[in-house]
């Protein structure tokens, strides 16, 4: 026994019938040995709606089980991956490795995702290193800009400039980066020092960056700078004890702090229009920013001392330390990150990934070579893997790209278009983690040969995996028996409020409805006969069958008595709502299903006009449901086109007297002005009516009426009886 899926539940507004809410019959879906469950139904039962339940349309319900497991809206996307029908597969999406992925191409999938991952993952590192321990929180600052190693200063300035997104660069430029670094050693400088640096270096305004940039050749010495910055100090002291009266140096008594501060600050005043602009902007912006607490490197000492002796070579040496200071911070940082990047492996799995960037592409799987030569035979079109600049793998079909290409964009009819996208889409879910495949109605406008070709895609690429198929295609449903009997289970869609959900087809009414041999073989043994309830019923609802048959089985004796009917036209008779010929149906019957049935059935169009269709009933149990359904509305439809004929005879006997086919019956019998609606609306109704009574073209009992809901089929039963009535009472 195979695996079992149990609905419980699904909502979708009006569309479903209510019963689907609390669905608690009909709703074991058990799949195949295969893997395979098909749910057959007509248009407009709701497949579609069920599918966008299951991919978890929005203001939706599901609930379900598989495996043990309960399911709800909410993981549902996880139990299935959905394949939509024709009309939504406008566009093949996703990324390529979604479709194909040959050993090489997942392994260059794993890798690169290994790469982006550990490469974020330096970024981001990298990223709070700088920001936290060297300041550098943006692209470019002073100490970045001072950075002499051309490389290093691309890679910090790329990682702090906070619009950078690591998506956005080019891992092997990077890599050329970090083979140019080494491992150095450097100095422990004082940390103090360190951090005055750094703090410095990141702002626009760097104190340190002025000191780099002093003019040593226009520097003009002077002893009163001493006296400015002695000055400055007592100002400090004169501003903190600003209330004392008391010299807090020398205990003078009755010193004025405010006259004292306006004297010292005036002087200094004095003493800075004398200077050039290069020695006043060393002493205001330099010296006169600092204080001694803030001063780890004795800037203020120094440069006062400078300014002072014009000593030159002093100066020189402070730039020197600077350059040190500078030097031995970018080989802190170099260490830092190569030890990090040497740490995450990141050149080995770069390297590892690129060659096999390098390696031709070619489809690898089994899978994927059939669909190619199903392509290239049937299309006559290359399937070709290509990369872009960015070395992704594209896919094109001969010169264009097929993924996330809009169809009119792709030189394909709708049925290359259909089958293209379908079998690109079951490569998709062959690599699907979702438990279930949901296909909606695969077969659509498609020939005989792209039929057998999804047929066997379906059942080749999801080998191994769960898959339910939606459809109303009897061709496929055959199609896949006929590549492997019986791998499948079936079920009949209703989305209807007395019966509805999944209703398991046993396998011996599923080999009827796809054989045509089978459906004899059942019709002329005794096998049925044990079930049916009503033996003149069930032949008359066989009537446009039997005539179907017997045009090619000549069953007529070969030298036939002057009054005798050809088999057909007595059928024909039965088939026609003027005539009035009876007709012993049993003999027929006998004859084409090689029966004994004794009682005979003798019968006219005029007695099968007058049947009580209300509650037919074919069968004992619920052997042959769908063979009930069919035969159902077989008969439903042999009685509406008598009484069609019937009518327009009866209204029209003079117009209609020569009239054969259902076509002529209403052209001529309505042929007026004031006829033409009714003309219109039973026009309208005249190809649904012949498809169930003509079998000639199709020797498939079971359709049209298993392509037609019942509720449809009802509403356009009750729609002709009205409007023969209207034509009756016009």
């Amino acid at each position: 026994m195979g695996k079992e899926l149990i609905i419980n539940r699904l909502v979708d507004g009006p569309r479903l019938s209510d019963a689907f809410k609390n669905l608690e019959t009909n709703n074991v879906i058990s799949f195949s040995q295969q893997g395979i469950a098909i749910a057959y139904a007509p248009n407009g039962e709701g497949k579609t709606t069920i599918t966008n339940i299951c991919k978890g349309k929005a203001r939706t319900e599901f609930g379900g089980v598989y495996e043990g497991t309960q399911y709800d809206i909410n993981t549902s996307t996880s139990l299935f991956h959905v394949i939509n029908d024709q009309i939504s597969r406008n566009i093949i999406k996703g990324n390529t490795d979604e479709f194909i992925l040959g050993d090489n191409i997942r392994k260059e999938r794993e890798l690169k995702n290994s790469l982006d991952t550990v490469f974020g993952n330096f970024f981001a590192r990298t990223k709070d290193i700088l920001k936290n321990e060297y300041f550098c929180s943006k692209k470019s600052t002073p100490f970045i800009d001072s950075i002499s190693n051309s490389n290093l200063k691309k890679v910090i300035s790329v990682t702090a400039n906070r619009s950078t997104k690591v998506n956005s660069i080019k891992i092997s430029q990077w890599i050329e980066y970090f083979l140019s670094f080494s491992i150095q050693e450097y100095e422990n400088l004082p940390a103090d020092n360190i951090k005055f640096f750094l703090k410095d270096m990141s702002i626009a305004d760097s104190l340190i960056e002025q000191i780099k940039v002093i003019p040593e050749n226009k520097i003009i010495s002077s002893r009163s700078i001493k006296t400015f910055e002695s000055n400055k100090t007592a100002i400090t002291i004169l501003n903190k004890y600003i209330d004392s009266s008391q010299c807090i140096v020398c205990d003078t008594e009755g010193i004025e702090p405010e006259l004292l501060i306006k004297s010292k600050s005036f002087k200094n005043e004095q003493l800075i229009l004398s200077l050039n602009s290069e020695t006043k902007s060393i002493l205001e912006n330099i010296i006169g920013k600092l204080t001694p607490q803030e001063d780890p490197f004795n800037f203020i000492m120094d440069l006062t001392e400078i300014l002072t002796s014009g000593n030159i070579e002093h100066l020189q040496s402070i730039k020197n330390s600077l350059k040190e200071y500078q030097n031995n911070l970018e080989i802190q940082i170099t260490n830092s990150l190569l030890s990090l990047w040497k740490e995450l492996k990141i050149e080995e799995t770069y390297n590892e990934y690129n060659q096999l960037v390098k390696k031709k592409l070619s489809l690898e799987s089994e899978d994927e070579m059939i669909i190619e030569n199903m392509i290239i035979d049937t299309l006559d079109r290359k399937v070709n893997l290509e990369r872009d600049v960015e070395n992704n793998i594209i896919i094109k079909l001969g010169d264009v790209q097929l993924i996330d290409n809009p169809r009119e964009d792709l030189p394909l009819s709708t049925g290359e278009q259909n089958f293209i996208s379908l079998t690109f889409e079951l490569l998709k879910a062959k690599n699907s983690t979702a438990h279930i495949i949901l296909i909606d109605d695969p077969i659509s406008s498609s020939d005989s040969i792209y039929k057998n070709k999804i047929a066997y895609c379906l059942l080749k690429i999801l080998d191994n995996k769960q898959a339910l198929i939606f459809t109303h295609n009897l061709d496929l449903v055959r199609l896949l028996d006929v590549q492997k009997t019986h791998c499948f289970n079936a079920y009949f869609l209703q989305n209807n409020p007395s019966n509805c959900g999944f209703i398991p087809i046993a396998s011996e009414e599923r080999d009827i409805v796809l054989y045509f041999d089978k459906l004899l073989e059942l019709l002329r043994t005794n096998i049925i006969d044990d079930y049916i309830t009503d033996n003149k019923l069930f032949m008359v609802s066989l009537i446009p069958f039997m005539r179907a048959l017997v045009k090619i089985m000549r069953l007529d004796p070969p030298n036939p008595p002057e009054d005798y009917v050809p088999i057909k036209e007595q059928l024909t008779c039965l088939m026609h709502g003027k005539e009035n010929r009876e007709v012993n149906l049993t003999n027929i019957y006998n004859l084409v299903f090689s029966k004994k049935i004794e009682e005979a059935c003798i019968i006219s169009a005029q007695d099968i006009i007058a049947l009580d269709l209300s509650n037919i009933e074919f069968f004992t149990g619920s052997q042959f449901p769908l063979l009930e359904k069919t035969l159902k509305q077989s008969l439903t439809f042999l009685y509406l086109r008598l009484h069609v004929e019937k009518t327009l005879h009866d209204k029209f006997p003079e117009r209609t007297k020569k009239c054969e086919l259902l076509g002529d019956y209403i052209y001529k019998a309505l042929s007026g002005v004031q006829d033409q609606k009714f003309r219109v609306q039973l026009t309208s109704k005249k190809t649904l009516l012949n498809e169930f009574n003509h079998f000639e073209g199709n020797f498939n009992l079971f359709q049209p009426a298993l392509d037609i809901s019942e509720s449809n089929l009802s509403k356009e039963a009750t729609k002709i009886l009205t409007i023969l009535q209207d034509i009756n009472h016009s």
